[in-house]
């Protein structure tokens, strides 16, 4: 191991799960917040199921 690489504070996989714990937080604010944009917006709840639905579905297609 050549000494010429670059020693970090925080190891790579904290960074990594920080990162993801920040994503998931986005992703349920933006699905808490479906209530409120349905008042601001007069949506039905059947437009509301939908959006929410549409969030589901995301989370289910896979990303490569």
């Amino acid at each position: 191991m050549s000494r010429d690489q670059p020693t970090y504070l925080i190891p790579k996989r904290f960074i990594i799960v920080g990162l993801c714990a920040v994503t998931f937080a986005n992703c349920y604010a933006d699905r808490s917040n479906i209530v409120f944009m349905s008042m601001d917006f007069g949506w039905s709840s059947t437009t509301q199921g939908l959006v929410l639905s549409a969030f589901f579905v995301g989370y289910l297609t896979p990303k490569y």
